[in-house]
């Protein structure tokens, strides 16, 4: 079962315990999550970003999912292959031929997943997603990760293209999911991996990093 799927978005907790979420809560999720997952996979390929996908759902007893399903890789290639679009059709033709293999084409979603999952843990390591620019910078494993320190001094090490993808993404990318979240409410952001899922979730103590809400001691801002 699960290697039917790539990764999900998931709220867990008391508010979903019977599965459900309403209406524009969903929508908001999903539209969330599609716009993080198309933007990141737009930063490996920017070719596919205007491909139109959809992220199914899945309900069940004490939880609420947005599932990447393998058969969207399946569903690309032969969109691709058939011509779905005109544009995609010619923009296809300048593309190395192994972006659209299966396997090339899994990987960028899996790196998307993964692109949110680092997204989550550099703000929480920072205590938020505004901060693009650093100093006192460490590498290791031959410059391949970069450590980033806190206000603590404590380092992060993160794979360099993940990096980079958290530098050109905006603050706000992951705003509508975290809005959703309460005290009984939590998000999770998960990859299949290796045969395994790996996962990252977002409390609510954590919510006001994702949702550039400061913290009760200081003034709320927003960012316009």
């Amino acid at each position: 079962m699960d290697e039917e799927y790539i990764g999900y978005l998931k709220y867990e907790g008391k508010l979903v315990e019977n599965g459900l979420l309403d209406a524009r809560k969903a929508a908001q999720a999903l539209l969330g999550f599609d716009e993080a997952i198309r933007f990141f996979v737009g930063q490996q390929s920017p070719l596919l970003r205007d491909l139109d996908f959809e992220i199914p759902v899945r309900l069940r007893k004490g939880s609420w999912e947005a599932l990447i399903p393998i058969t969207l890789i399946d569903w690309i290639v032969t969109a691709v292959g058939a011509g779905a679009t005109t544009y995609v059709v010619t923009a296809a033709k300048k593309m190395a031929e192994k972006d659209f293999e299966k396997k090339g084409l899994k990987d960028l979603f899996v790196h998307a997943v993964e692109a949110v999952q680092w997204t989550i843990r550099i703000g929480k390591h920072l205590g938020e997603l505004t901060k693009k620019k650093f100093e006192k910078v460490q590498f290791r494993n031959e410059n391949t990760e970069i450590g980033i320190p806190n206000h603590d001094g404590k380092y992060l090490f993160i794979p360099k293209k993940f990096f980079e993808f958290y530098v050109s993404a905006s603050p706000r990318l992951l705003k509508k999911m975290a809005e959703l979240i309460e005290k009984e409410r939590r998000l999770v952001i998960g990859v299949y991996k290796n045969g395994d899922w790996v996962r990252e979730s977002v409390a609510y103590q954590q919510r006001r990093i994702f949702t550039h809400r400061m913290s009760k001691k200081k003034k709320f801002f927003f960012l316009s």
